[in-house]
């Protein structure tokens, strides 16, 4: 039931107001037409904002909904949904005001009747004594509690809103595209890192390749090829003497006799130099080969 204004008088017709929700932080829902153009004049809802009738399922937008709402240039239409007209006058405010009059009528009969209105001072004369009993009759109505609630109570609409509340669908996929770079971001950083790794872990490899050599195993007494000593291959022969001296033979010249160093195994105080070629050299290593009638050779960088 909703009290309506029809020709300067209010009167009580059963009006239909249907109520929408409406998804927007900061508002309590269901509101109604009415409330909904004053949100959506104020600048407060969108076209695009998420909008239903209460009873329905389907969720549309307030553009879909209420189409005639962006042609209208400022204020929304006046409309008597969600008006309330004041209160006609109960049962309880008749009764009262007419034991008020029955009491200000027996006092006046009082007062003429008995003639003490007219010696006491400061009683007044009797129209001024009938307007006062008025006045006191008219201020001892106390309006009823629902009226104070439905006076007292503050619309909805008036809930102050806090600035930090965002929500709308352009500010949520401006976030999520922004954590979705983030995330691209971290990952390149990862594969970056990685990539740097597996670069320093081949420099060092070849490092250690470089410091520790190559070692070749070659017969004794045998013209043998020995790859890539400073980018030609080599033919060497060795013949082993005794526990001094080695015969050396490079690319079938020589032969060339050496004494062998005995150093320690592996510091390379153990190694002739038989051949160079550039930046490369060709060692004879005085180490058992572990293969019979072989010795071993080493192939070094400078």
């Amino acid at each position: 039931m909703q009290l309506v204004r029809s020709q300067g008088t209010c009167s009580a017709l059963s009006v239909l107001v249907i109520f929408y929700n409406v998804l927007a932080d900061g508002y309590h829902t269901p509101l109604s037409k009415a409330q909904i153009a004053e949100l959506f004049y104020a600048g407060r809802l969108g076209r695009n904002q998420p909008c239903k009738q209460v009873e329905m399922k389907e969720w549309r937008t307030i553009d879909e909904l209420f189409p005639l709402l962006k042609y209208h240039s400022s204020a929304p239409p006046i409309s008597n949904e969600g008006k309330v007209c004041p209160r006609s006058p109960g049962p309880w405010f008749l009764m009262l005001l007419g034991t008020g009059g029955i009491a200000a009528l027996a006092l006046l009969e009082y007062f003429f009747t008995s003639g003490a209105g007219v010696g006491l001072k400061g009683v007044g004369s009797p129209a001024a004594n009938r307007a006062r009993s008025l006045k006191s009759a008219s201020t001892s109505y106390v309006p009823s509690q629902s009226s104070l609630t439905v006076n007292a109570a503050p619309s909805r609409l008036s809930r102050p809103t806090n600035p930090n509340e965002t929500s709308s669908p352009s500010f949520d996929s401006q976030r999520a595209r922004v954590a979705q770079d983030r995330l691209h971001a971290e990952q390149r950083q990862r594969e970056q890192t990685l990539a740097q790794d597996r670069a320093n872990d081949e420099r060092r490899k070849l490092e250690q390749e470089k410091a520790a050599g190559r070692t070749e195993r070659i017969p004794l007494d045998r013209h043998t090829i020995v790859h890539n000593v400073g980018g030609l291959n080599v033919t060497v022969m060795i013949h082993d003497h005794d526990i001094t001296t080695v015969d050396v033979w490079t690319n079938f010249h020589g032969p060339v006799r050496m004494t062998k160093q005995k150093g320690i195994t592996g510091s390379r105080t153990d190694e002739t130099l038989i051949y160079q070629n550039g930046n490369a050299s060709l060692y004879y290593v005085w180490e058992i080969s572990g293969k019979l009638n072989h010795c071993l050779l080493r192939v070094r960088e400078d």
